[in-house]
């Protein structure tokens, strides 16, 4: 198990929805917690609100596709708080508003910069001296867009999914990696959670376009205000890596959607096997007789 009672914790996107919520559950089990988000005035606010909780909480502004930025709160947390036990590379964009061939550019670029590249950012910062005092915990927030894609009148779930598609495969090879060492990954995957994400674009960086509005239906606004509280996730999260689970996720009932994409790669799998039965002289090329 990883021992929470004590622990330095530094949460990206922890200003806010999940990322708070992550931070106040930590702060609960016994934690000191670095808040990391990209607006200063996001973070004091979520300072406040947790000022009730005592424990020790600071509050860093960065930008998580900066590895810069992220090396500097390393160095800041490392000084103020301590060795950094635990990290929740959480801080995340979405841009769904519509299909990938029409979507900008610099949209695809801060999807992948921030939900990609910050999750990089922070296993590189923190990871090593994870492994060097034998022990710690990575949360990386996925999606359940990690797990399947799906139709739906609202969205269009391709650029989004993909980034988080590339959360898991970079959390599952980091727990293959880090075998051993002490260290454990969980991957959190919210489905509807009550949060501000279908405005994260409030907040785009300037080298990429700066902020702006629309990258969601607004539509689609009511329908994540109705989502689970993202206290629950919080507590589900900080339970995952107290028991060093990989896979997280908030909506138990998401399992038939992700059971029927399962099933949809299998056929291909069964497709391709009569394919080459059918088909001698390809059987033969590609799976000639040992004799």
């Amino acid at each position: 198990m990883t021992q929470i009672a004590g622990a330095r914790a530094v949460v990206t996107g922890g200003a806010s929805g999940i990322g708070l919520a992550i931070v106040a559950a930590l702060i609960e089990a016994g934690a000191d917690v670095a808040i990391v988000d990209i607006a200063q005035e996001s973070i004091d606010a979520a300072v406040g609100k947790l000022a009730h909780l005592g424990g020790r909480v600071i509050g860093l502004e960065a930008d998580v596709s900066s590895l810069t930025d992220v090396e500097r709160v390393r160095d800041e947390v490392e000084s103020t708080l301590g060795w950094v036990d635990i990290v929740a590379n959480n801080a995340g964009v979405a841009y769904n508003a519509t299909p990938i061939w029409d979507t900008p550019p610099e949209m695809v670029d801060w999807c992948y910069a921030v939900n990609v590249m910050g999750v990089y950012h922070g296993i590189r910062c923190f990871v090593p001296g994870m492994i060097e005092r034998g022990h710690g915990h990575v949360l990386n927030t996925s999606s359940i867009g990690g797990f399947q894609v799906r139709k739906h009148p609202l969205w269009h779930q391709g650029l989004y999914a993909s980034t988080k598609y590339a959360v898991v495969a970079l959390s599952e090879g980091l727990a293959f990696d880090l075998e051993g060492t002490g260290v454990a990954v969980s991957i959190l995957a919210p489905a509807w959670v009550a949060t501000n994400i279908a405005q994260s674009d409030r907040n785009r960086p300037d080298r990429f376009g700066g902020p702006t509005s629309g990258s969601q239906r607004t539509e689609l606004g009511p329908v994540m205000a109705g989502g689970m509280d993202p206290r629950v996730v919080g507590a589900l999260a900080v339970d995952a890596i107290q028991n060093e689970r990989l896979y997280v996720f908030s909506h138990p009932d998401q399992r038939e959607i992700v059971e029927l994409r399962n099933a949809t790669v299998l056929r291909g799998f069964e497709e391709s096997r009569r394919y080459f039965e059918d088909n001698p002289i390809a059987k033969e090329l590609f799976f000639p007789d040992p004799a």
